[in-house]
């Protein structure tokens, strides 16, 4: 008998009893019957469905303009009527991150990672810059923000929500 047609029996023989590969075995693999073909094209079905995504389809990505829309509920929820504390600050921006955070987790995108920046400053008439660079997929990761201005502060919030692949 040929050594590689041995292996390929014995292989074979393994593969179609779902057991072990036992070296050695010499016996003809078995015929597969209806049912097993049935079996085996139902596995086959449900190996497609649960491949690997390397990608987010078109309804479950990060969408900029939808997100906003949330922080700026948030914000307008959080600080209408606030006006400016330091001491407040500490606590208003952990509570406005965790806010928008949870938002965006109940969205329930799959496999999306967030990251939420707040700022809060006092008003004095002063200009500020804000700037950031990230390095990511551009067509899977995004960032929303928005900004809230009363009388006494500045809110701007940053929401980055990055694909894990």
């Amino acid at each position: 008998m040929n050594p590689k047609s041995h292996a390929k029996q014995i292989a074979m023989t393994a593969i179609r009893s779902y057991g072990v590969i036992q070296p050695g075995r010499t016996e003809k693999a078995p015929v597969v019957g209806c049912d097993e073909k049935k079996m085996m094209a139902e596995k086959a079905i449900v190996a497609d469905e649960s491949a690997y995504n390397i990608r987010p389809n078109f309804k479950q990505k990060f969408r900029p303009a939808a997100i906003q829309k949330l922080i700026h509920q948030a914000l307008v929820d959080r600080l209408t009527g606030a006006t400016y504390n330091a001491d407040s600050c500490a606590t208003w921006t952990k509570e406005i991150a965790d806010e928008i955070k949870n938002r965006l987790k109940d969205l329930d995108l799959p496999r999306y990672k967030y990251v939420v920046n707040v700022v809060i400053g006092e008003m004095r008439g002063e200009g500020v810059r804000m700037g950031c660079r990230c390095f990511w997929d551009a067509d899977t990761d995004n960032v929303a923000q928005d900004t809230f201005i009363n009388d006494s502060l500045f809110c701007v919030v940053a929401a980055f929500g990055v694909y894990f692949y």
